[in-house]
């Protein structure tokens, strides 16, 4: 009983992790890779929310699953690249997929630009005197 335990547990971590990939981004200047695709900064224009999969309400009796809420659905991802773009083989959670796809288009424009210039810390002080 306890290795059909172990068993049972070991398949649903392993089934989790295939379930939820981890999506490795890395900007460069000049390239963009997504997972194994490469993008050439000149042509790519920001991650998009690509396609959406809703669940539907099923009845089981007296109870109704939550498979037809909207938290529940998923988009995928899009890259918009040239005149087209393409459709990653990722999908997020559909309530959180905007501030997903915001937060990313603002990390990666920022690879590339020049560092923010010093601040003077003096510069608009106003001296408080009691």
């Amino acid at each position: 009983m306890v290795i059909l335990c172990v068993v049972v547990v070991l398949t649903m971590v392993w089934a989790w992790l295939k379930g939820h990939p981890k999506l490795k981004i890395i900007a460069k200047p000049d390239t963009l890779q997504v997972a194994h695709l490469i993008f050439d900064h000149q042509h790519y224009h920001g991650m998009r929310i690509g396609y959406e999969v809703q669940g539907e309400a099923v009845n089981i009796g007296a109870f109704n699953t939550v498979m037809g809420d909207h938290f529940m659905g998923v988009s995928g991802l899009r890259v918009a690249y040239g005149r087209w773009g393409e459709d990653l083989d990722y999908m997020v959670n559909k309530y959180h997929a905007p501030e997903y796809v915001v937060w990313m288009n603002e990390v990666i424009a920022e690879v590339g630009k020049p560092a923010p210039k010093e601040h003077d810390p003096s510069q608009g002080v106003k001296k408080a005197e009691f």
